[in-house]
């Protein structure tokens, strides 16, 4: 069953790590990202962004075991698990599949995950991350600005990797 979990971004490898030892490598972890590519005097920055902020999405057999979701609720790192799951998996496969067909060899999302209409609003209506909103500000011929949640992001659409 997949599950949605709201996590500490500087803890995110001890969470990791706690996960894959206490399922015995019987988990799979997504977190969905894009990369951001930026020139600052001739100099040369990549950004990763996590699309979905500090929210990942985790999938173990034994997760349908509520008794297991509240013990592994301990592991640091980990805020809480988003309730809701269970009834979404449809969703969540939905979008994880998505995210998947656009990815790139290093598991970026490409700029075609996104469809690129200006002022348009892309809101995920269903399962327990509805409400998350993506804006496109601005739609050049080789650039997008973009909101993602309270961030402005700016990018080259080459260099943008979303999966």
């Amino acid at each position: 069953m997949w599950t949605i979990i709201k996590f500490e971004n500087k803890n995110f490898f001890y969470l990791r790590n706690n996960l894959i030892e206490r399922f015995k490598n019987n988990i799979t972890i997504y977190k969905p990202k894009i990369k951001v590519v930026k020139y600052l005097k001739k100099k040369k920055f990549i950004k990763e962004i996590n699309l979905l902020g500090d929210y990942l999405f985790c999938y173990s057999k034994e997760f349908k075991d509520q008794a297991i979701l509240r013990q592994a609720s301990y592991i640091k790192g980990l805020k809480y698990f988003v309730q809701g799951s269970k009834f979404s998996q449809k969703e969540i496969e939905q979008f994880i599949n998505k995210c998947k067909k656009y990815e790139d060899d290093k598991g970026y999302l490409s700029g075609n995950f996104f469809e690129f209409i200006k002022n348009k609003e892309i809101k995920l209506s269903s399962g327990p991350l509805a409400g998350l909103i993506f804006k496109i500000l601005e739609l050049n011929k080789n650039k997008l600005n973009f909101m993602l949640g309270n961030f402005r992001v700016s990018a080259n659409k080459e260099n943008l990797s979303i999966g």
